[in-house]
Parts: C-alpha cells; structure tokens; sequence
C-alpha cells in the first residue's frame, strides 16, 4: 500500500513540473519524430530529438527590366549686365543679355535622348546683330538621340559642328572674338571671325558625333559633322517655291571637324581640323534683296587648324583658317584668311587673365556703304584687319564672376572707303545657372 501511494506521488509531482514548464517558458519547435515512451520512472530520459529547419529552395534567377528613366528636366540660363566706353564718342552704354535654356534627359536600355530649347536676347544674324530690346527670340531648338558606344545624332536649330573648332585661348567677354563687336557698328566694321564664318550661327540642320576614340587613357579622337539645306533658315520656316530662297546666303552646308585630345605628363593639348562646304545661292529672291550680290553668292570651301596647349595653369594657342571663296560673288577674287594667337593665366582658381590677337584679309558684302565698283575686284574688300585684346575674369561664387575687356581693333579696305579704328572697353557681371 505504501509502495503504491510513493508512486502515485512521483507520477502526479511529475506531471505537475511538466504542465509549469509548458506555462512559464517558450516551447521548442516540436519534432516530426515521435518521442519514445519512457518505460519506468527515474529512468534518465533521453534528449529529445533537435529540430531539422528545411534547406531553403533557391529563388528563380529573375532577368532585371529594361533600365528606363522618366525624363528628366533642367531650367538653367544667365543673365549680364555690360558697361562700356567706346572710342569716339561720349556715350556710356549699358546693356543686358539673358538666356533661359530648358534640358529634357532621358535614358533607355540601349540610349540616351534628350532635346534643348533656349531663349535670349544676344545680337545675331537675325537682328542685324544689333540686339533687341523687349523681345525674346529663339536661340536654340534640337533634340539627339545618342545609342551607347556609337556617338550621338542630333537634329534642329543648332551649332554646326565648327564649334568644335579651337582658336586663341579666352576668358570672360572673349576678348578679340567676343563682346567688343556687339558695340561696333556691323554696317561699317567687318565681324571677323576664327572660323572666317559665323561659327555662332543655328541655322534648322542635322548632325552626328562620333563617341571619344581612346588610343589609350591620355589620347582621344572625336570627329563631328553637320548638315544645313539652306544656312539662316530657322524654325518653321520652309522654302516653298523654287528661286525662293531669300535668306540663304548658302545652300547644303556641310561642316565637319576632326578634334584630337591628349595629355602628356602636366601637359595638355587639343588640337582641331576643320573644313566647311557650301553651294552658292543665285535664287532671284536673294539676289532682289541683295542687290550688291547681283550675280548671287559663289560655291565654297574653306578649312582651318588650331590648337591649345595647357600647362599647369597656363594655355597658348592660336588659329588659322583659309576662308575660300566663302561670301563673295562671281567677281571676287582676292585671298580670304583669319588667323589668330593668345595665351590665358590663372593667377588662381578664381582669378584668370588673357591676351589675344586676330587679323584677316576677306569680303564683306554687308557693308551699309559699298565700295567702288571699279575694279569689282575691289568692291568692299578689307585688306588689312587686326584687333588687339586683353581681359581679366573673377568668380566671386558658383555661377557669379565679373569681368572686364579693352580692345583695339583696325581696319583697312581697298575701295576707296578708307579705315576705320577705335577701341572698346568692358566691364560685366554675370549669373548663371
């Protein structure tokens, strides 16, 4: 009897331990195998069996999607303030340049797109480069689509791709072939260019440029070129009858540039070829406008070379470019050519200073006054332009640097219409963004 009571105690104390383990502490993951029945009390028990956690299946290898960016869009542009005093008179002038650009980025699995539109008010072809004064006008209005590894093509109001073209190196208001002409009178003083023509010019045109060829790390090659059916053709505007083209001085532009990039030790150079073509235009509706081009303008071809070489913080170069018969009509003859030479500083990454020099021989039929027309040779001939230049810029903070430029310029012409000299002095502030 009393064996018996022992027992029945050992069995209830058992399970009263059993049921306070199962309330107070975490269970362990039960096991699928079941457990062996213990056969007599005080046995040691064995440990239950450990829990096997199941090998994870591998998630199926997933091909990522396309990458496909929204497009994306960036507001920037400028604004400058200009001040100067000319040679021969006692105005003080002031005057004020704004641009407003618009960017539109994208990007796809296999290329990048994009389109640019700006607006401003600079003195230009269009407004005799006279400026404007309340009016806003286009600037530029392209878009390109540029697949990668294969250069990018690019179509609409534009630069050709003589902007790749190098020449004196400048800072600030541009010195020789920069500001300074926009307070000279184009009706009397030729605007003489690097590239002899009007690199600055967005006529309606298409254009590829090949990705940076890299012979190696320090040592690369782009080339670039452009086509224009009709030069000073903007917009919408469209040529709609034959003998119409009233504003083309030129028809099927091409410019191509090849630019080469290289970099030895603490020395860097870039160096730049370049040709234009261009079929003269003898439309009766130009030559009515243009009554001085009476026979129309000449078919053309003109080339060039120029280079930089930077070292440390100093950079020389120079230009020369053989202008062909670009702008003239079937009776001149005589050597066009622009060539030009300078050097910039920076006394510190704030603080920059340069020097330049320009001179040329060419035609230029929009003159206001026509020469004499005997010889027609002759006629509005400049035989000798120089101009001198210097200039200093400071960057007070991003995007806000001021500057100042004085320039001489000369010019002779051989038609009986004498010289004409002067200078130009600058100052400016500007702010970007």
């Amino acid at each position: 009897m009393n064996k018996f009571l022992l027992t029945a105690g050992a069995i209830a104390l058992i399970a009263i331990s059993t049921s306070a383990f199962a309330d107070g502490m975490v269970q362990p993951t039960p096991s699928k195998v079941p457990a062996k029945s213990v056969k007599h009390v005080g046995h040691k028990a064995k440990k239950p069996t450990k829990a096997v956690t199941p090998i994870a299946t591998p998630a199926p290898v997933v091909t990522p999607a396309p990458v496909v960016s929204p497009v994306s869009l960036k507001l920037g542009g400028e604004t400058e303030f200009r001040a100067e005093k000319a040679a021969g008179t006692s105005q003080n002038t002031f005057q004020q340049l704004y641009t407003i650009e618009l960017e539109a980025e994208g990007r796809a699995n296999k290329f990048d797109y994009g389109a640019v539109i700006s607006v401003g008010n600079k003195p230009e072809i269009t407004n005799g480069f006279n400026g404007t004064t309340k009016q806003v006008q286009l600037d530029k209005a392209y878009a390109y689509v540029a697949p990668h590894g294969y250069g990018r093509v690019a179509f609409g109001d534009m630069l050709g791709a003589n902007d790749m073209f190098v020449s004196a190196p400048t800072i600030g208001l541009g010195q020789v072939s920069g500001a300074y002409r926009d307070f000279t009178q184009s009706g009397s003083l030729m605007r003489m260019e690097p590239t002899f023509g009007d690199v600055a010019e967005t006529s309606t045109k298409v254009g590829y440029y090949t990705p940076k060829f890299a012979f190696n790390q320090n040592n690369k090659v782009q080339a670039g070129v452009t086509y224009t059916p009709n030069y000073y053709d903007f917009g919408s505007n469209v040529i709609k009858t034959a003998n119409g083209n009233a504003n083309s001085p030129y028809k099927d532009v091409v410019e191509a540039d090849l630019q080469y990039a290289g970099t030895f030790g603490e020395v860097e150079t870039v160096t730049t070829g370049m040709i234009t073509t261009g079929a003269g235009n003898g439309d009766a509706a130009f030559t009515t406008q243009y009554p001085q081009i009476a026979g129309g303008t000449r078919s053309f071809t003109s080339w060039g070379v120029g280079s930089n070489v930077t070292y440390r913080k100093a950079t020389i170069g120079g230009s020369y470019v053989d202008g062909g018969r670009q702008g003239t009509d079937v009776d001149q003859n005589n050597e066009q050519h622009v060539w030009t030479a300078g050097a910039k500083y920076a006394l510190t990454d704030a603080f920059k200073v340069a020097g330049s020099y320009m001179s040329g021989v060419g035609y230029n039929n929009y003159f206001a006054v026509n020469g004499a027309v005997a010889p027609a040779s002759e006629r509005n001939y400049v035989k000798d332009f120089n101009a001198y230049g210097i200039g200093a810029s400071y960057n007070w903070a991003p995007g806000l640097t001021a500057a100042v430029d004085a320039v001489k310029f000369e010019q002779e012409r051989n038609d009986g219409q004498g010289k004409n000299s002067g200078h130009v002095i600058l100052v400016s502030q500007k702010m970007a963004f």
